[in-house]
């Protein structure tokens, strides 16, 4: 299994306008965790923004994988300064961009590549960052009288009960750090002398604490 640490996010869509010698900036950010959700936030923008001189972007996901575009813009001054804001918050799985409706006044290479990228920082600034954690889904399944105490080991490692069913024995939905993961299955054998049955599909998922 694949070793997964916490990063951070945006947990909701942000927005910033910023005017400079007439040009107007509207930057939009918003949580993404693929290439489609991407894809989707730019053909909406594309057409709402229809009369725009240039809308420039930047995304990374979780894996690492970026990109950016200048669209249009003299190269390095827009899509690269974008993705710079997204670098140096640490962000993840975020899709940013920049609007532009062109003023009059060429702002000059170094003013333009200075407003992308405040305009892009702010944008990032106005957002609600979170951090996910990674878990494994465990599925527990164990006689009734065991009940407070896998409640009580699942709380010492700060793990979380998501579903609980009554059948004809116990059956518990948990997350955990998969780094506790071992150490809570030796517990919950010990303490049910072996009787309990953990199964997971390794696959790791995301969540807040």
């Amino acid at each position: 299994m694949k070793e997964s640490k916490p990063y951070k996010t945006i947990s909701s869509e942000s927005h910033f306008t910023q005017k400079e010698k007439g040009s107007t900036f509207l930057g939009l950010a918003f949580p993404v965790t693929s290439l489609d959700d991407f894809a989707k936030f730019h053909s909406e923008l594309k057409k709402k923004y229809f009369d725009a001189t240039h809308i420039c972007y930047a995304f990374r996901l979780m894996d690492n994988t970026s990109k950016f575009s200048d669209d249009g813009e003299p190269s390095g001054t827009a899509g690269k300064r974008i993705l710079n804001a997204i670098y140096s918050q640490n962000l993840f799985n975020v899709a940013l961009f920049v609007v532009r409706y062109f003023g009059g006044t060429k702002l000059g290479v170094g003013l333009l590549g200075k407003t992308y990228s405040e305009c892009a920082s702010e944008t990032l600034n106005a957002a609600k960052i979170k951090e996910m954690h990674p878990f494994l889904n465990l599925e527990v399944i164990s006689g009734f009288e065991f009940s407070n105490t896998i409640h009580h080991l699942v709380e010492t490692l700060n793990a979380k009960i998501i579903k609980i069913e009554y059948l004809d024995k116990i059956h518990l939905k948990i997350l955990i750090d998969p780094k506790k993961e071992a150490d809570l299955r030796k517990r919950l054998f010990e303490a049910t002398s072996g009787t309990i049955k953990i199964n997971s599909d390794e696959k790791i998922i995301f969540g807040e604490v």
